[in-house]
């Protein structure tokens, strides 16, 4: 297993004074840790909507094709099939929007699929079937309806998010191995994403909370460009020479 080595950030409201550490992201895909946090900031960007949402128009689609010698083959495969599948009459006519999840796993080469749930009219599998087999060679299309609370179903297309890696047939000892090639080709490549209705939506930023370094080169006068339109926001704040003093905190 590889070593997942994360940092630590250190939050300070700047209106209650309250301190947070935050974990930083360790940069591989294959990390536990930092899938359950992404699947949790996920949950907390699309609840609001799912909250809302009418049940009977939600659908769950898994889409795969058969094993490919190379992730990287079953990446590309997978992203063109998806896009001229988006554009197709069939899905484009009766889909409004989804959110997608891409799932790994290798037995006896590396199987990639995709999880969608879909804010849509219901879709007919076997046009489904015949479809996606030109595109991928692949005839394994389950679609149905979900049934559960819209919210029940959100979580459960998160749960690949976070869902740990299975190498099947892979000898101990070249494990590790395996982890290292999923986690570079995986670098920067969308394993989930939204579209139509749910493209674009986003959550905005405390503007309570910043960084305790970012606040000490304030203080400093050590002022980036990209955050030199801030510095009104925090200038009151950082002249409570008071805070300082109270709380015990070093600028």
């Amino acid at each position: 297993m590889l070593p997942y080595i994360h940092t630590t950030t250190r939050l300070v409201n700047t209106q209650t004074f309250q301190e947070i550490d935050v974990v930083n992201s360790c940069g591989n895909r294959s990390c536990p840790i930092c899938s359950k946090v992404r699947s949790q900031r996920l949950f907390s960007l699309y609840s609001p909507l799912f909250a809302v949402i009418e049940p009977s128009k939600l659908s769950l689609l898994t889409l795969t094709f058969p094993n490919t010698n190379t992730l990287s083959e079953g990446l590309f495969v997978l992203k063109n099939a998806v896009s001229h599948l988006r554009h197709q009459k069939l899905f484009k006519d009766k889909v409004k929007g989804g959110l997608a999840s891409i799932e790994v796993t290798y037995n006896q080469g590396w199987h990639v699929h995709v999880h969608m749930l879909l804010y849509s009219d219901f879709l007919i599998r076997k046009k489904l079937i015949k479809s996606w087999f030109k595109l991928t060679g692949g005839y394994i299309v389950d679609v149905r309806q979900v049934k559960t609370e819209p919210l029940q179903a959100l979580n459960y297309i998160l749960k690949y998010v976070q869902k740990g890696l299975k190498f099947r047939g892979v000898p101990p000892e070249q494990v590790d191995d395996f982890y290292y090639i999923y986690n570079a080709t995986m670098y920067r490549f969308r394993s989930f994403f939204s579209f139509g209705c749910f493209y674009g939506v986003k959550k905005e930023k405390s503007p309570d909370w910043e960084s305790v370094d970012y606040l000490e080169s304030l203080k400093k006068g050590v002022l980036s460009h990209k955050h030199s339109h801030s510095f009104s926001r925090f200038s009151d704040f950082l002249d409570e020479l008071s805070y300082k003093e109270s709380r015990g905190l070093t600028f």
